[in-house]
């Protein structure tokens, strides 16, 4: 009996300890999220100079594109794996998503153990109930360095390089010029002739009018 009543108030302790950390945890996010909301409704660059004391767990702040003035995220550092499911299973009021490693954490199952969090906030701290379906969070992924989402010009071509988790395409334009003398396609009344293809696939040709 002594065994048993020993475990559960190790249990009841550890739950304890685990919820006293979120609970601040969250207060301290939401310190944060007030002052950063504020800031950027003044159209100002998030800052958390003015939070000097330090914090159980490193808070920074971030930004997203596409959607700056919308959404801004706020991240911990070196989360507990208890800590991380309490806060999914809670989702706190004002939170619009928790992600680790720019994935939208919907089950606790997944969190990991000194685990990093980003937590989504909409400016004016009311929680988007849209947030899940509007894909403002892919705000929070990048692309590798050298890929991006382009509008190629008409003398490259789009090589895609691979999609993140959320939809956005990586690509990168390549140059797929033709040879000096020839081009891609010719004007009314120009007669083509055929010379090659580039590395890329296209068509080149050259150009003359056609013989009155």
């Amino acid at each position: 009996i002594m065994g048993i009543l020993s475990i559960g108030a190790i249990v009841g302790y550890s739950y304890a300890i685990t919820k006293y950390k979120t609970n601040n945890l969250i207060n301290e996010l939401n310190l944060r999220a007030t002052i950063v909301s504020q800031q950027r409704l003044m159209g100002k660059e998030a800052s958390l100079s003015e939070f000097t004391q330090p914090t159980n767990y490193p808070i920074t702040a971030e930004t997203f594109t596409p959607n700056p003035s919308a959404y801004f995220g706020l991240r911990a550092q070196n989360l507990e794996k208890q800590i991380c499911e309490m806060l999914v299973s809670e989702q706190p009021a004002n939170i619009s998503g928790i992600y680790q490693n720019n994935t939208r954490l919907t089950k606790a199952s997944n969190c990991l153990e000194n685990t990093t969090l980003t937590f989504v906030y909409t400016n004016g701290l009311n929680r988007d109930s849209n947030f899940a379906d509007n894909d403002a969070y892919s705000c929070t992924e990048k692309c590798s360095v050298g890929n991006i989402n382009p509008s190629c010009t008409s003398r490259e071509k789009q090589k895609d390089t691979g999609t993140t988790a959320c939809g956005m395409i990586c690509a990168v334009c390549l140059n797929d010029t033709c040879p000096v003398g020839t081009f891609k396609s010719c004007g009314t009344g120009e007669t083509p002739t055929y010379h090659s293809k580039t590395q890329y696939g296209s068509d080149c040709y050259s150009c003359s009018l056609a013989a009155l």
